[in-house]
């Protein structure tokens, strides 16, 4: 039988990169569960969640179109994304380009 699902959990870089206006970040799931993608700007302020209640395992994928938590669009420059479940935690890079 051949394992379809992750064996591991993972956060990929995102693509394009550099980006403008979206890009798409994806993230491997061994199991169910809740998922937070959080995305910071430089300063380490947190500019955008996106928070998924009991996702499946598998492998996922989300656009972020270069918006704040309030609609906003952000301005150029680096930015850093974040998986966050209850047993994985991972932070990358990404540039923003105007």
């Amino acid at each position: 039988m051949i394992d379809i699902l992750p064996k591991e959990f993972a956060l990929h870089d995102n693509y394009p990169n550099p980006f403008n206006p979206t890009t798409t970040i994806r993230f491997d799931l061994p199991k169910a569960t809740d998922v937070s993608i959080l995305i910071f700007n430089v300063l380490g302020q947190k500019i955008k969640t996106i928070d998924m209640s009991q996702i499946n395992p598998g492998y996922h994928s989300i656009v972020w179109n270069a918006t704040n938590d309030y609609g906003s669009q952000v301005g150029a420059g680096m930015y850093f994304y974040q998986l966050r479940t209850d047993d994985f935690v991972k932070t990358k890079k990404m540039i923003l380009l105007k």
